[in-house]
């Protein structure tokens, strides 16, 4: 995998690797690299407490998938760049609600069919 470096200053790169989630959360308003990296650091952490929610290997996949694309879309509305890690666990359980109120919904007999 190819090194993607961040310039902090003009004689100084570091890693991407190497910054910590908020330094990434603030680079990644503008960089798709800075999200790639919180990606890969959280993608299985929030698989498996999606899986833990969910019970479903499929659900959470999906789950894990939406939250993450609604994530990197929404960085920039992130005001305090130091609390990336909560932020993300927010969306992903606020993601298994909207799942859960889908299901709900799908399951409930219309009245017109009650006698």
């Amino acid at each position: 995998m190819e090194q993607v470096f961040w310039k902090k200053s003009m004689s100084q790169q570091i890693r991407v690797s190497e910054l910590d989630d908020n330094e990434l959360a603030c680079l990644a308003v503008n960089d798709s690299s800075s999200f790639a990296e919180l990606y890969d650091r959280y993608f299985e952490k929030i698989f498996y407490y999606l899986l833990d929610i969910t019970k479903s290997m499929a659900v959470a996949e999906d789950l894990t998938s939406e939250t993450f694309m609604y994530a990197f879309k929404a960085i920039g509305t992130l005001r305090n760049k130091n609390s990336f890690r909560p932020w993300l666990y927010q969306i992903a359980k606020n993601k298994s609600y909207d799942y859960f109120r889908q299901k709900k919904k799908d399951n409930e007999i219309p009245l017109e069919f009650v006698e």
